[in-house]
Order: C-alpha cells, then sequence, then structure tokens
C-alpha cells in the first residue's frame, strides 16, 4: 500500500529491473503514492496501479488529538512549527525571515542531528509531542513529506523548502492533490500570500480517503 520510489526517475540497473519486476508481480495488489511511481511501474514492470493517500492520511485530525491528550504534552514554546531533517544556514535563514515576516514565534519540533551538540538538543521528541506542535502551531515550515501532510491533516497553512537530497517528487505530488503548489519554496521567490482554502482541501481528503478505503477493501 502506497510505496514509493522517492523519485521521478528510474535508478536502477537492468538486473535491479528484471528482479523487482518479478518480485512486485507476486502481490495481488500493489499502490503507489506518487502519480509518478504509476508512470514508473507501467513502464518497467507493465503493471497499473492506483496513486493511493499516504497511509499517515486515513487517520483524521481527531484520530491524531486523542493520541496526544491522552499521554503527558506540553504547550508548545512558540507558534511557528519548524521541522527541518536537513538543516543547512540557507534554511535557518528562510526560516528567520519568516518568522519575522509573519510575526511569529518558531519552535523546533526535532531535535539537533549534530552528534557533536549537547546531549539535551539531540533527545527526540515523543509522537505525542511532535503531533501536538501541528496543534499548536499557527504555521509550519519544514523540508518533510510528512511534516507537509501534518499540516494538511490539522489545517494549518504551511512552506515546504524543497529537499531533493531525501526526493522532491512525493512533496509535488503531495502537494498537486491538494492544489497546493504555490506553498513550495524552492529559492526563488514564491507568492503564498493566498489563504489555503480548507474546505476544499478537505473535501478533497474526504474524497481520495474514500479511494484508498475502497482498494482497501478489495483485499477482504
Amino acid at each position: 500500500y502506497a510505496v514509493s520510489f522517492g523519485t521521478d526517475n528510474w535508478e536502477y540497473t537492468n538486473k535491479q529491473e528484471k528482479r523487482c519486476c518479478n518480485l512486485a508481480k507476486v502481490f495481488d495488489f500493489l499502490s503507489v503514492r506518487e502519480q509518478s511511481g504509476v508512470k514508473l511501474c507501467s513502464e518497467h514492470f507493465g503493471l497499473n496501479v492506483e496513486q493511493v493517500l499516504d497511509p499517515t492520511m486515513l487517520l483524521t485530525r481527531d484520530d491524531y488529538i486523542k493520541l496526544f491528550q491522552s499521554r503527558s504534552t506540553h504547550k508548545s514554546s512558540g507558534n511557528l512549527l519548524c521541522y527541518i531533517l536537513d538543516e543547512t544556514p540557507e534554511k535557518t535563514e528562510f526560516i528567520n525571515k519568516e518568522a519575522s515576516r509573519r510575526h511569529l514565534q518558531p519552535f523546533w519540533a526535532n531535535s539537533k542531528a549534530d552528534i557533536r551538540a549537547p546531549l539535551n538538543e539531540r533527545i527526540k521528541p515523543s509522537v505525542e509531542q511532535w503531533l501536538r506542535g501541528f496543534y499548536d502551531a499557527d504555521f509550519v515550515i519544514t523540508d518533510s513529506f510528512h511534516a507537509c501532510v501534518f499540516a494538511i491533516i490539522f489545517e494549518k497553512p504551511f512552506l515546504v523548502i524543497g529537499n531533493s537530497y531525501r526526493g522532491i517528487s512525493r512533496i509535488t505530488s503531495l502537494l498537486n492533490i491538494f492544489n497546493l503548489e504555490n506553498r513550495l519554496y524552492t529559492g526563488k521567490q514564491i507568492d503564498c500570500t493566498q489563504e489555503i482554502d480548507r474546505l476544499q482541501i478537505a473535501s478533497i481528503l474526504a474524497e481520495k480517503r474514500k479511494c484508498a478505503y475502497a482498494f482497501l477493501e478489495q483485499l477482504s
């Protein structure tokens, strides 16, 4: 369900392609996360597969709220959630500029990855605390696919910094589904002053969930 190539381009040898093709055909049902995955499966495996939602999107906002309300969590220390997987000075500068422009207080939803940082700065937040960050935030800035997912689930305005190192196709595919292409920052000036249409997103999400459940019900 919702497998991902993580890229729009085929990156495998003929030997790998042949082996994966044989293994893919063992499955009775197969679906992918990105539209490009539909094309890759057709061209290289000869398979017609469906594009479906990431599994995290099959649960609702209320489902996730129940998770952190049932555990000990604390209110986030700001209102601009920052979740950056691959920190760079450029990303930090972008966050600071957006925080200043929007009059928001940044807080980080992940710990430092630098092993030279003090231990107390490298402790990961719990899943429940991570989820609560989206609930508390007024705005989200990230370079992560799943942070985009949860910004959508929690109906939060967001910007995503293009992260080619981890594969950008899954992000662009997600944004295309919800007509949020203007939320992607790739180093060029972008105009994201337009408010996110929450009603439109909720309608698309409900329809895509229905399709995903219909796909899964084939298994029973």
